[in-house]
């Protein structure tokens, strides 16, 4: 599945999703919607309508925000494509404990920094901590060998899902 997340989103616009999705490939948009629920529901009825299999918003938009978002989702699929699964970000990985705390969020987050990563976990630890989904780029992204580093983190993904 091909992510298009919000710089490539800006500057190429749905293009380059409906260019991926018109020549079979998967799409998870990553723009993380976030505001008022009838806006949401919009944008999430838009991003079905273009035939994207994932797309996700933030958590924090609240429960009414949510619903929106999924009901957008059904609405924009109907009778063209399937429904877009919805994922919710509860938080980011960029936010360290100060920066909660700045938000009035309480508890820390666990994990270690990894450039602007504050809260991190391996590919196998998230699988069998119960994620269902795993966006990974920089590791893979930024590697000298993508590749390879792509064979490596699916490597240890199967040992865990093998463990569990």
């Amino acid at each position: 599945m091909f992510k298009v997340g919000m710089e490539a989103f800006t500057a190429e616009g749905p293009m380059l999703a409906r260019y991926l999705i018109s020549n079979g490939q998967k799409v998870f948009l990553d723009l993380k919607f976030h505001d008022i629920p009838n806006t949401v529901r919009g944008a999430c009825r838009a991003a079905a309508a273009m035939g994207v299999t994932l797309l996700n918003v933030h958590a924090f938009g609240g429960r009414k925000m949510l619903r929106a978002a999924a009901e957008g989702a059904e609405e924009g699929a109907k009778g063209n494509h399937a429904r877009p699964r919805v994922l919710a970000v509860t938080m980011l990985t960029s936010l360290a404990d100060q920066d909660l705390e700045d938000l009035g969020i309480a508890g820390p987050p666990q994990g270690a920094a990894l450039n602007d990563q504050s809260r991190t976990a391996t590919p196998g630890a998230a699988l069998a901590d119960g994620a269902d989904y795993l966006v990974i780029g920089r590791p893979i992204t930024g590697a000298a060998d993508p590749a390879a580093a792509a064979r490596t983190i699916l490597e240890e993904m199967e040992k865990s899902r093998g463990a569990a």
